[in-house]
């Protein structure tokens, strides 16, 4: 990871815009956000030794008027108008088998009442380790401390074609039940939980059902079936639904 200066350009209108939209959400009843400092994906690229992800900074107001609320101006002005935060999101997998993800109030500011991965946005400090963030995210969203963990890593970068975000999804083993897990779940954010069996025909029959789930939860499940299945099982279940998610390497 490296940080370098900001390729974001905000012009008078798109300033405009931002904060327009940062009032009209906020006076959205029951809705509280928080403008706090994010990362944005300058760029990325693959090679012998992993995943590199150059890296500056931007701020959730800024994604919330771009990427969250108004992602058509990437067409427009490009990707150099866009906050594309980096987010975060963890295939839970439960001692017992399941794969456990939260269900989103009806308050949040994105997706509301659609199943969602446990997760957030990248934090940015000047030793960010982007495996670290995840965990924070895991403490906040489920309690989850590092003796409640057997593994944690980052299988794949993808990215929420609608809003154009891009995004570090990761498995998260734990020693917990699917009953311990579904109880740690921080109601703040989500009003519960959904889970299913972490074998290929559940996870097949959960990306081809109609179901109000996030584009992430189709991506992580996608990208959990091709870390545990095999590349012949993702490429099939890439043509099973689903327009909003994208896989990079």
């Amino acid at each position: 990871m490296e940080w370098v200066p900001s390729g974001l350009c905000i012009t008078p209108p798109v300033a405009a815009l931002i904060e327009s939209t940062w009032t009209t959400t906020m006076a959205r009843p029951g809705v509280h956000l928080f403008d706090g400092p994010l990362c944005r994906l300058e760029s990325w690229r693959v090679d012998g030794h992993g995943l590199h992800l150059t890296l500056s900074r931007t701020s959730y107001k800024v994604f919330l008027g771009t990427n969250g609320r108004n992602a058509h101006l990437a067409a427009s002005l490009g990707a150099q108008a866009m906050a594309n935060a980096v987010g975060t999101s963890a295939a839970v997998l439960s001692s017992d088998g399941f794969l456990v993800f939260g269900e989103r109030g009806p308050h949040v500011a994105l997706y509301p009442d659609c199943a969602h991965p446990f997760g957030g946005c990248l934090e940015p400090s000047d030793g960010l380790d982007v495996v670290e963030d995840m965990a924070r995210e895991l403490r906040e969203e489920l309690g989850l401390g590092a003796a409640d963990l057997v593994d944690l890593r980052c299988l794949a970068l993808g990215g929420d074609l609608a809003l154009g975000q891009p995004e570090l999804t990761f498995l998260a083993v734990t020693k917990l039940t699917r009953a311990e897990l579904e109880r740690r779940v921080d109601h703040e954010e989500h009003r519960g939980s959904w889970a299913m069996r972490a074998n290929a025909e559940d996870i097949a029959l959960a990306l081809r059902e109609d179901r109000a789930m996030t584009p992430l939860t189709r991506l992580t499940l996608l990208v959990y079936g091709g870390h545990a299945f095999g590349a012949t099982w993702l490429s099939r279940a890439c043509t099973w639904g689903g327009a909003g998610e994208s896989i990079g390497e």
